[in-house]
């Protein structure tokens, strides 16, 4: 065996340790609906947009409508906050995500991330590692927060103040992520409940 495979080898055990301790941790029993959820964020911003069109940029109803979304979505943020808060305090929760990653090389972090979407084959081996970050990720637990800050961002340039483009630009941007987060949840999701292939070996760094 030589050096760098022996080091891979460790690396590799040392992630599996800690997705193992990942998987055993109590997790929120919280199930996001994921259409509904994504279809209640896209009525909320298809509002947004309406009132901004519709009405001129100085009608205290636009000012009154963008001030109800801003405080919605404030709330869910600190909802949520205060909901993370109070599981992690209750469940002890140590290990995440990227921690179960951590000692691996970007490369083969990437080929984990790659097949926990369902986008590359895993061995049996590191199976496991895998599914920790598809566990992860399917649990959507970062959509409702990117859900309020598109909100916020919406809410704030539909207001019609001076610095509209820039809270436009966000809003743009904060579309992007929740999209691309989206994708990833449902993917994971499939995943997770897919038969798993041994065929193809991907993630086994090279030695």
């Amino acid at each position: 065996m030589t050096e760098a495979q022996t080091a891979a080898d460790r690396r590799w055990a040392d992630a599996e340790i800690r997705a193992k301790a990942y998987l055993a941790q109590p997790r929120d029993r919280r199930v996001l609906p994921i259409r509904g959820f994504v279809l209640a964020v896209a009525l909320v911003i298809a509002l947004l947009v309406l009132v901004g069109v519709a009405l001129p940029p100085d009608s205290d109803a636009r000012l009154m409508l963008s001030t109800v979304g801003l405080s919605i979505a404030v709330l869910i943020l600190v909802v949520e906050i205060i909901r993370a808060v109070r599981f992690r305090r209750r469940a002890g929760r140590t290990v995440v995500r990227e921690q179960v990653v951590a000692s691996l090389l970007q490369r083969e972090q990437r080929a984990v991330s790659r097949a926990a979407v369902g986008q590359a084959d895993a061995p049996a081996d590191r199976r496991i590692v895998v599914d920790a970050v598809a566990t992860d990720l399917a649990s959507g637990a970062a959509l409702p927060m990117q859900a309020g800050l598109l909100v916020v961002w919406s809410s704030i340039a539909v207001a019609g103040t001076a610095f509209w483009p820039v809270y436009l630009t966000g809003s743009l941007f904060t579309v992007a992520q929740f999209v691309w987060s989206v994708r990833r949840t449902v993917l994971a999701r499939r995943c997770l409940v897919a038969p798993h292939r041994m065929d193809v070996d991907p993630v086994r760094p090279r030695s």
